[in-house]
């Protein structure tokens, strides 16, 4: 009995790699992430914000990255109307995300303070960068 070449290996692999390339397509792009920039920083804690314009200003967003922090940071977010706080942001850390409404022309206070020290900026809203 004679033994003839299979062809079969080469078809099997040839179909799982081009099955492979069409069901591994890319997924639907997720929807564009806040593009923060740094307002304050103290201890290696940042306080970062954006804005995103409204009908009667803006909406500001604020976080405080704490990864290079070298202890608990305290952050506040201040307009004429409200206060957002995040309290005792652990080192290593990213704190949630908090927003405030501000009227048009309207200014916003950030602070940030930690063991023995503290920064703190009155901006613009139409000075920070949009999200």
């Amino acid at each position: 009995m004679t033994s003839t070449p299979c062809v079969l290996g080469p078809l099997v692999v040839l179909v799982l790699a081009v099955g492979g390339l069409t069901t591994t397509a890319a997924p639907a792009e997720a929807a564009p992430g806040r593009h923060f920039r740094t307002v304050v920083s103290v201890n290696g804690a940042k306080l970062a914000a954006c804005r995103v314009p409204t009908s009667s200003g803006s909406r500001v967003f604020g976080r405080v990255n704490a990864r290079r922090a070298t202890t608990r940071t305290t952050g506040y977010l201040a307009s004429a109307s409200a206060t957002r706080t995040w309290s005792r942001v652990r080192r290593g850390s990213v704190s949630a995300t908090k927003s405030l409404a501000v009227a048009r022309g309207g200014t916003v206070l950030f602070t940030l303070n930690g063991p023995g020290s503290s920064s703190s900026a009155e901006v613009d809203v139409a000075e920070l960068r949009r999200c």
